[in-house]
């Protein structure tokens, strides 16, 4: 029982993980060089495991890691500063909170959708 917790657990992680560079290099992939702009894309969106990288740009295992490791901090970095992904979620979050409102009259969505959305405004300090 404990092994499959811990399979999970895994699982889960590496899955937020895709999730959350996937966002990252949709929004900040420009910015990274060629090599790791297409590791990233292999290896987060189209599922490539690292040594089929490698066989497919004819670079060392060793070096699509490399490639990996450095875009995700450089992306991590650009996140930390620019924060266009939190900002892009939170968006879409105050969307579907003011839909639910219109179809559903709750007010409740409607005053977190306001809470949301002001927290963006205070962040970008407008």
């Amino acid at each position: 029982m404990v092994y499959f917790v811990k399979v999970k657990a895994l699982t889960e992680f590496f899955m937020e993980k895709r999730i959350e560079y996937g966002g990252l290099l949709e929004i900040y992939g420009s910015l990274l060089t060629p090599r790791q702009e297409e590791c990233m894309r292999l290896f987060y969106v189209e599922d490539v495991t690292a040594p089929e990288i490698a066989a497919q740009t004819g670079v060392s295992r060793q070096a699509v890691h490399d490639a990996l490791r450095s875009a995700e901090n450089q992306l991590s970095l650009y996140e930390e500063r620019i924060g266009a992904l939190k900002m892009r979620r939170r968006m879409e979050e105050a969307g579907e909170l003011i839909g639910s409102f219109l179809s559903t009259s709750d007010e409740t969505a409607l005053m977190r959708a306001r809470a949301l959305l002001d927290q963006e405004v205070t962040d970008i300090g407008v």
